[in-house]
């Protein structure tokens, strides 16, 4: 049948979302990630996750998706963001759903008791086989709550400089703020440095009067009414000092039949890939820096040209005529060219495969292409060394790039990072979500901290939000590419974040003009103020 039966949709509806909710029901904001999610169920059951499967998609997300080296094949349509550990942390991801356990990012553990199977709802039939959402819940013990604070910064200048590997280490040590955000900060330092120097000056005043009677002192603090807060002037926030652990691992490229390994002059890596059924493999050995770690394998620069481009490259420089090269060269580029191409990384250990993953090229003509051509197939994090990682390609055809690296990240630092941003976290949280829909337009909590910090919240920054400190509005920063900020100062602050459909105000005064304009003519045609067929009354008419 060309449709499906009501047994197999009440199936897909029981979904990953639906298991979600029927294990955790109102809990607390949280985020969960996994493979294979179903597209766009966590709205029918008000849970959030890393899904997403939209016509549309929001620039902050695309971007930090492209600066991360995501494989998805087109920006609108994405799971996850490739298990990897702390990119899945400051994207707020609590738990990870999953069969067996495998490819979990470092530090999640088995939630006793959560598991979910949704063929458990429905009696077999062989003859209407169902969709299967079967998994354990594994929880993330070094989770970051929806805001956390951090008292240092990262440019956009120094971010955009840094490889993939070195950006996700980046994140881990501070906010990632635009031109914007840091002349925000900026301001809030050149504030407290005046503080300071009139908390000095107050200082030395009360040194120089020790001997003087207790009211020419107090005659003195008037003068100066905040000089007792001054003396523990704020904190300022600061330029993170970027430390990185990232190891680069030497391996042996071993190609099988069809496919040709070489570095060109320019020292790029050249992959000749004429049977897609070959595989190259990147041969590790018994490498020790591949334990303990967040096993990656990174694609930079890269680039694909088809064989027949190639040849027809080649008959061009030989060919007399220039326009008969020029009309090889189009023959040559007549190919299917909306399909991505698409590499398989797959991890072995002992032979056995430890993940299996794949990055998605887009080409020029594309209409969903990505426009990246830098990657990261994250292998997992492994306590043991992994032996290979085979590639496989989708197309045959001719790969380079700038670099084809292992890179192994050990996690010695992560949870120590991962407690500095929980240390000081907005609490008392609430959505303020509708009771039907979970839709919300406010989000309040508190926060304290003893020093100047910007406050990240893992909500994405679009217009129509408003950040409210204190009920004054204060600028909403971009934080993380696609994350929001606010920046605070010591004390314990009131949170709220409103939002405001943009336009909808304009937009309700346009159709209350129009609405008026209608009823006034609609008036005017009961009271006579116009004639039959539109002709205005008093005028003469023309006789029949």
């Amino acid at each position: 049948t060309e449709y499906h039966t009501d047994r197999y949709i009440a199936a897909m509806a029981a979904s990953d979302a639906a298991g979600m909710r029927s294990l955790f029901g109102n809990a607390p904001f949280y985020r969960y990630s996994g493979r294979d999610l179903a597209n766009n169920f966590s709205l029918l059951y008000d849970v959030s996750n890393t899904q997403y499967y939209w016509s549309l998609s929001d620039a902050g997300v695309t971007q930090f998706f492209t600066e991360t080296g995501q494989g998805n094949g087109m920006v609108h349509m994405y799971d996850n963001l490739d298990n990897r550990t702390m990119v899945d942390e400051i994207a707020g991801v609590k738990y990870y759903i999953r069969s067996d356990g495998s490819l979990l990012p470092y530090g999640f553990e088995r939630v006793e008791g959560a598991r979910y199977d949704n063929r458990t709802l429905f009696d077999p039939d062989e003859d209407d086989p169902l969709p299967v959402f079967s998994f354990s819940v594994f929880e993330n013990k070094y989770a970051l709550p929806i805001g956390f604070t951090t008292g240092r910064y990262i440019s956009r200048e120094t971010y955009d400089a840094l490889s993939i590997p070195q950006r996700q280490e980046a994140l881990m040590q501070g906010a990632l703020l635009e031109e914007a955000g840091i002349g925000e900060v900026q301001g809030i330092a050149q504030e407290n440095a005046q503080w300071k120097a009139q908390g000095e000056v107050k200082e030395n005043a009360q040194e120089n009067m020790q001997e003087e009677a207790q009211e020419n002192v107090h005659e003195i603090v008037q003068e100066n009414p905040q000089g007792i807060a001054q003396e523990n002037a704020p904190g300022e926030v600061k330029e993170a000092e970027l430390v990185f652990s990232e190891k680069n691992i030497s391996y042996t490229a071993r190609a099988e039949d069809g496919i040709e390994f070489c570095r060109t002059e320019d020292g790029r890596v050249e992959i000749v890939v004429r049977d897609t059924g070959a595989a190259l493999y990147l041969d590790a050995g018994d490498s020790e820096d591949l334990s303990r770690c967040e096993v990656s394998v990174l694609f930079s620069g890269m680039e694909y040209r088809t064989l027949q481009e190639e040849t027809a490259g080649e008959a061009g420089e030989r060919a007399n005529d220039a326009d008969d090269a020029a009309e090889e060269g189009n023959a040559a580029k007549d190919y299917e060219n909306t399909e991505p191409v698409e590499i398989v990384v797959t991890a072995k250990r002992d032979g056995e495969t430890v993940s299996r993953k794949k990055i998605a090229y887009t080409l020029p003509d594309n209409p969903w292409k990505t426009g990246r051509s830098d990657f990261l197939s994250c292998c997992g994090y492994t306590e043991e060394s992994l032996d290979t990682v085979r590639l496989k390609f989708s197309r045959e055809g001719i790969y380079t790039f700038e670099e084809l690296a292992l890179i192994g990240q050990p996690m010695e630092a992560y949870p120590s990072q991962a407690r500095a941003f929980r240390e000081y976290a907005l609490e008392d949280l609430d959505l303020h979500e509708l009771p039907d829909s979970g839709a919300t337009a406010k989000i309040t909590g508190t926060v304290t901290v003893p020093d100047a910090r910007i406050l990240c919240l893992q909500i994405p920054h679009m217009r129509g939000l408003q950040g409210y400190v204190d009920g004054e509005e204060q600028t909403l920063l971009q934080a993380d590419t696609m994350f929001c900020a606010l920046v605070l100062e010591p004390g314990t602050h009131e949170i709220e974040l409103r939002y405001r459909t943009p336009g909808l105000a304009a937009g309700a005064w346009i159709s209350l003009a129009a609405l008026i304009l209608f009823l006034l003519e609609i008036a005017g045609d009961s009271t006579g103020l116009t004639g039959k067929r539109g002709v205005p009354a008093g005028l003469p008419r023309k006789k029949a």
